[in-house]
């Protein structure tokens, strides 16, 4: 896992603009946010994941290189606004708001929202938040469903998903909101928690991941027909399956 100080000076990149030239027609340039098992995270020491290996897999039907640039989730939409990433992935969600300002690949995964809290914690009946205290990455759809459906509940925005293990068997929180995957994932790694189901997204696109460009970019079309590609010829289907993200 990156230091502080080097996560610190890729979100410094992130924000210049046009310092440098970098650009090169062989590679694409993928910003991910790698605390977000098994999405985008570090297996012995190495980026690993679901959107990585799509990632990897549609620069490759494009004839480029995936490159990718690990930062805070935050910062990836800055990062597409200065020039120095190409593609955002990390289980991004196509919003109405986002929408305005980016423009998303189609949709190429769709699961649930889901609360990981501990085992046996009562309390955390999820028609009944009042006095709960649930952490969600900051700028993520999970935050902006809180803040729509369960405003009772209090919020603690955090950047690192993973960190938010230890703030809920520290007391700090009484739960996270993720992807259902993620929840599956956390859970599995820490007997003590469990997660329950939130709300079902999964017709709707905003509750789907995509990729995002910048506002007019042509790498959009490019993108949904290397997905579409990627989906027909059963590649897509064996990605997820590896990442245990269908049910069989």
């Amino acid at each position: 896992m990156f230091t502080l100080l080097r996560r610190l000076m890729i979100v410094a990149a992130f924000m210049l603009c046009g310092c440098e030239e970098r650009k090169d027609d062989t590679i694409i340039i993928f910003g991910t946010s790698a605390d977000y098992p098994p999405f985008e995270f570090y297996k012995d020491g190495n980026l690993s994941g679901f959107d990585i290996d799509l990632a990897n897999a549609v620069a490759k039907k494009l004839g480029k290189t995936a490159k990718f640039e690990d930062a805070q989730f935050s910062s990836i939409f800055a990062g597409l606004g200065s020039g120095t990433i190409d593609v955002g992935i990390a289980s991004l969600n196509p919003t109405a708001e986002r929408q305005k300002n980016y423009d998303f690949s189609i949709v190429y995964y769709r699961s649930v929202m889901a609360l990981v809290h501990k085992r046996n914690d009562v309390k955390l009946n999820t028609d009944d938040m009042a006095n709960v205290k649930v952490a969600c990455q900051l700028g993520s759809t999970q935050e902006s469903w809180m803040r729509q459906n369960r405003r009772q509940a209090n919020i603690m925005l955090i950047d690192n998903v993973v960190q938010a293990v230890e703030l809920i068997k520290a007391g700090r929180v009484d739960g996270v909101l993720v992807d259902g995957a993620i929840a599956s994932t956390l859970c599995s790694e820490n007997s003590v928690l469990v997660f329950t189901v939130v709300a079902d997204l999964s017709d709707s696109d905003e509750g789907g991941s995509a990729m995002v460009v910048k506002k007019g970019s042509s790498l959009k079309k490019q993108l949904d027909d290397a997905i579409r590609e990627l989906d027909e010829s059963g590649e897509l289907l064996a990605i997820k399956k590896k990442w245990n993200l269908v049910c069989e």
